[in-house]
């Protein structure tokens, strides 16, 4: 049975709490780092996945993909503060080292997603890329590596256009 499997989690930047998300749970479960009880569980309104922390905004980033949507939790109140509504079936989470930006792919069709967070979250499609392992965002440019393809692809966020793929190595599936 799936049931109380963990999917996820991620330790809170003071060190204290680690959130975490379980099948067949519409919640996120704090619980104490130092007695390993959960002290609160936030409610969402759907199965809650992946978790991203911003530490500067002392934030997390909540995936649901059986509801289209990307939940922020507030960790100073541990509080839900805003559900996003999201084109497609989102994982892969990555948000940029500003956290100004987030990334997701859907894993219906492999479109690619960034929503810029502090511009109304605006959601722009950045194109296809098949089985995504990872994103990562620097310098104005997306990087995007695939679990099943050995290439790195580089994207120009101004111009949201494929400038390079780059061949890399072989590694072990994700």
């Amino acid at each position: 049975t799936e049931k109380m499997l963990p999917i996820d989690m991620e330790a809170t930047p003071d060190g204290k709490f680690l959130l975490v998300t379980t099948f067949a749970k519409t919640s996120v479960d704090e619980i104490s780092l130092v007695d390993e009880r959960i002290i609160k569980q936030v409610d969402l309104t759907t199965q809650a996945e992946e978790i991203i922390i911003d530490k500067t905004a002392n934030k997390a980033y909540v995936s649901s993909s059986a509801g289209s949507s990307i939940y922020i939790i507030d960790l100073n109140t541990m509080t839900l503060k805003q559900k996003i509504k999201v084109k497609g079936i989102c994982e892969k989470l990555s948000l940029s080292d500003d956290g100004k930006k987030m990334f997701y792919t859907d894993k219906k069709n492999n479109d690619v997603w960034v929503i810029e967070l502090d511009n109304g979250f605006v959601i722009k499609n950045i194109g296809k890329f098949p089985n995504v392992s990872k994103i990562v965002f620097t310098q104005n440019k997306i990087y995007i590596t695939s679990r099943t393809k050995n290439r790195l692809a580089i994207f120009d966020y101004v111009t949201m256009s494929l400038m390079n793929e780059i061949a890399v190595e072989a590694k072990p599936i994700d």
